[in-house]
């Protein structure tokens, strides 16, 4: 069976990173293939920022290495504070929940690898995938890490088949000086496709290539597929009414979705289930649930608001009313998403275009919608994993 190691951000201790991973992977092993996960990371450990510090210095000298390591030394230190504050208050995930799920649902590469490694010693498979989320990220102060540049797969040896599979830079705005450097790294992608219609755009005209669109692994699967992973034993949500709240980073209080969340839970009489950060009688909280859990709540919701990407996701797949209001950044990826199902009407950036808004969905009139879309990406995955899908490899 032909095999195919997948590199995706599959260690972040987020739902959608764990999920959408286990898509990918479920979805190539449907279509014939045995995929498997790289179990790779680059995490910003002091020696991999001393690293990045010296790329910065041989790229464009000592005052570029010089703000590099200020920077990278600033970033580490707010991480790591941060993640002891949060601790305190119990706004972090809670790290177990997804190493199980990791450990039930993924099949990971025998061996773990650190960035150096995997360029030293990748290990062997017939198809590379790179994505999908947020893989491709540009730093426009200091361009894309070694540690990056694995995601561009430029470890994998010229006689294999390299695809993108949904990867996502957020919203591509990258300068000139890095537009160079990005377009060499593309050209080690054979088949190249992307998760946003701006990104499919902004590479093509880089790259001189077409690039197509396709959807979030995770909207490859369906509904009855997810309900697979839900838990054994339903809970009460299945019987009571709620609204789910699905909030991955910390907002204000009084924040627009906040705001919106308690005006609706009154207007309609329903409670509200937080999942993630939320406010606990103006205190900040984290409400951790297994990631089956986290399926089941969205299942079960009568109505969800979110400022996450794939909230938004689970919301269409298991056919929710929804709010989505903006991220804290890469509002691409939310706009892109509800344009290519047709419903850009629920993306919302206050608590009165909410207001404005419905509390229902006829997901009738935009099921054809999703249907293509989900086809025409299935389709050209499996093309590319056949070979078979037009392409410029210009490597």
């Amino acid at each position: 069976m032909t095999r195919v190691g997948i590199i995706t951000k599959h260690k972040l201790d987020n739902y959608g990173s764990v999920l959408q991973a286990y898509a990918l992977e479920s979805v190539i092993n449907k279509l014939g293939f045995q995929g498997e996960i790289i179990d790779y990371s680059s995490h910003h450990t002091p020696t991999v920022l001393l690293r990045y510090a010296i790329s910065a210095y041989r790229e464009r000298g000592l005052r570029l290495m010089a703000t590099s390591i200020f920077h990278y030394t600033v970033a580490f230190f707010q991480q790591e504070i941060g993640k002891l504050i949060r601790r305190d208050s119990h706004c972090i995930p809670m790290q177990g929940v997804f190493n199980e799920f990791r450990d039930n649902h993924l099949s990971l590469s025998k061996e773990s690898y650190s960035h150096s490694k995997l360029k030293l010693n990748p290990p062997d498979y017939d198809i590379y995938i790179t994505g999908s989320d947020n893989v491709w990220l540009v730093d426009n102060r200091f361009g894309i890490s070694d540690g990056g540049a694995r995601y561009f797969l430029d470890f994998v040896s010229e006689n294999k088949i390299t695809i993108s599979y949904a990867p996502s830079m957020g919203d591509p705005n990258v300068s000139d000086i890095h537009s160079m450097r990005l377009k060499l790294l593309l050209a080690n992608i054979d088949f190249l496709s992307v998760r946003e219609t701006s990104t499919a755009d902004f590479i093509g005209s880089i790259t001189g290539r077409v690039v197509e669109t396709v959807c979030d692994p995770t909207l490859l699967l369906s509904e009855g597929e997810w309900d697979l992973l839900l838990p054994e034993r339903l809970s009460l949500t299945s019987e009571i009414p709620y609204i789910l709240v699905y909030v991955a980073h910390p907002l204000d209080f009084d924040s627009p979705l906040f705001q919106f969340s308690r005006y609706i839970s009154h207007k309609l009489g329903l409670e509200i289930i937080n999942i993630g950060y939320h406010f606990n009688k103006e205190n900040p909280a984290y409400s951790n649930v297994s990631v089956s859990e986290f399926l089941m709540y969205f299942k079960n919701a009568s109505l969800v608001i979110t400022n996450t990407f794939h909230g938004t996701i689970f919301s269409i797949i298991y056919r929710k009313a929804f709010y989505a209001f903006e991220p804290r950044a890469g509002l691409t990826r939310i706009r892109d998403l509800l344009s290519s199902v047709g419903l850009s009407e629920r993306l919302v950036q206050s608590d009165l275009d909410a207001r404005d808004l419905s509390s229902e969905i006829d997901y009738f009139n935009i099921e054809d919608n999703i249907h293509h879309f989900r086809h025409k990406s299935l389709l050209w995955l499996q093309s590319a994993l056949h070979n078979e899908a037009t392409y410029i490899k210009t490597r």
